[in-house]
């Protein structure tokens, strides 16, 4: 009879130096769970007797909570991209309206404010230029004697108050509307908003004109 080597002590040594590391548990439970629909999907297409290639098994089961796991991961990292870009943007507004604001400062007439969008839009910054044919038009306002200045004001409370005068409320709201959209708004301004703007600064000083000359033949 043909004898064998005892190889017991050698398997006992390979067996010492192997480490098995328990998966986390919640990566077992979701393979149980989805190994368990796999089976259920798989006898109810039986029952249909629909042909599904394959099986429920661990190893397509493993591999598929791997792509499952990448693209949570993918996710994750589009999300917090997506957070730091909104982030800069926020930052980016904030600094932008904390100039807006010192400019607001020093330009104190509706005249100073329309030679002040002629030079941005020399320039060829549409976006500023627009609000500050928007600024000349409130400090008109105050100026005729019609509605106070006030930067804590609304364009709301600005056409709420021009509610007696509709014929100046129109042009103001269309002018007010578009420049909201420019300024708080991700709408990139050009030439055509500028020229929007100007035209409806021009009737709405028009109807100030009127609106003046008829206080003053009272």
């Amino acid at each position: 009879m043909r004898q064998f080597d005892d190889v017991r002590p050698q398997i006992a040594e390979v067996a010492s130096a192997y480490d098995f590391r328990e998966p986390p548990d919640f990566i077992v439970s979701a393979q149980q769970w989805l190994a368990t629909a796999l089976r259920w999907l798989q006898n109810l297409l039986d029952t249909l007797r629909v042909h599904l290639p394959g099986g429920a098994d661990t190893k397509a089961v493993g591999t598929l909570m791997q792509f499952a796991l990448y693209a949570a991961g993918i996710l994750g990292l589009l999300i917090m991209m997506a957070v730091v870009v909104g982030r800069i943007r926020q930052t980016s507004r904030a600094r932008r309206k904390r100039v807006s604001g010192a400019l607001a400062e020093t330009i104190v007439d509706s005249r100073g404010w329309k030679a002040e969008a002629d030079r941005l839009a020399s320039a060829g910054e549409w976006r500023g230029s627009c609000r500050a044919l928007y600024l000349s038009l409130l400090r008109s306002l105050d100026e005729r004697g019609i509605t106070p200045y006030a930067p804590t004001k609304t364009n709301y409370e600005y056409w709420y108050a021009l509610a007696r005068h509709p014929a100046i409320q129109m042009p103001f709201r269309e002018l007010a509307n578009r420049v909201e959209v420019i300024w708080f708004g991700d709408k990139a301004a050009g030439q055509e908003d500028f020229e929007y703007c100007q035209q409806r600064l021009v009737r709405a000083e028009e109807d100030i004109g009127q609106h003046s000359e008829a206080r003053a033949a009272i």
